[in-house]
């Protein structure tokens, strides 16, 4: 498969440091995100990586092999572009819980899961993961057409984003989140203060 062929180009360097996969209206699947975990395996040297998947067929198993391999790397700069997928909570839960386990120097996060089943609950547990990191100073996330994140998912990350004292720089996309009233904008407001 192509993947198997990026794999062996790429495990040939080994000293890699950055890392960005477009893979945007291909058919990337799970099996090609096994593919990838193992490619990260042998590149340890990894410090910024980036996959686009925007509208592939990656699910939430495929979020989970990569996120397995996430802690193994020395990131600094991790960006998931995951919109019009069907990826949802569950494979949030598997980044999240690679967070815990991340290299102290993980200070940069980009995610997007725009136009995706991703809920409040989702969310919830992506704030958790996100608590973990000492250091992160950077957070864009892109919940664009997230029709099931509502006022209580918005307020928690808007709390964890007022109440940490690294964060100096955030990108929030929260157009049109149907079920998001002026209560959680005002909540928002409050980052502004920081």
């Amino acid at each position: 498969s192509n993947c198997e062929i990026l794999q062996e180009v790429l495990a040939t360097m080994r000293s890699l440091t950055h890392l960005t996969l477009d893979f945007r209206f291909t058919s990337l699947n799970d099996e090609a995100c096994a593919h990838l975990a193992n490619l990260l395996k042998k590149s340890t040297a990894i410090t910024n990586f980036s996959l686009i998947a925007a509208r592939t067929s990656i699910t939430n198993l495929g979020i989970t092999y990569l996120s397995a391999e996430f802690p193994a790397l020395p990131l600094e700069r991790l960006y998931l572009a995951l919109g019009s997928t069907t990826v949802s909570d569950e494979g949030i839960r598997s980044l999240s819980d690679s967070f815990e386990l991340a290299s102290p120097s993980l200070s940069n996060i980009q995610l997007d899961v725009n136009t995706t089943n991703f809920s409040d609950a989702g969310l919830t547990v992506l704030v958790a993961g996100l608590s973990s990191l000492r250091f992160l100073t950077h957070l864009e996330l892109n919940l664009f057409r997230c029709r099931l994140v509502s006022d209580i998912g918005v307020n928690k990350l808007a709390n964890f984003i007022a109440t940490s004292a690294k964060i100096t720089s955030v990108h929030l996309d929260l157009r049109y989140l149907r079920k998001m009233s002026s209560d959680a904008l005002k909540n928002i407001k409050r980052i502004k203060s920081k």
